[in-house]
């Protein structure tokens, strides 16, 4: 049982930390834990899919995300 907490508390902490990098990437601002909560909520399914199979580090998935959030903030800017 312990081992599947600790799988799931890194797993999220490298999840939060991939989402943090690429809005830091997009904005050059620090973002806080409820931005990086409310972007993962806002990904398509297909994203957040790819980030659980293949992991948010992997770079195609960074890639994806990085691309995914630009067009978003070019849309309303």
């Amino acid at each position: 049982m312990r081992l599947v907490v600790l799988y799931y508390y890194f797993h999220l902490n490298f999840e939060k930390e991939a989402l943090s990098d690429i809005l830091f990437e997009l904005t050059n601002i620090e973002p806080t834990e409820d931005v990086i909560v409310n972007t993962y909520r806002n990904l398509p399914e297909d994203l957040k899919a790819d980030g659980v199979r293949w992991g948010f580090c992997d770079s195609d998935v960074r890639d994806n995300i990085y691309s995914h959030l630009k067009e978003k903030l070019e849309k309303n800017s």
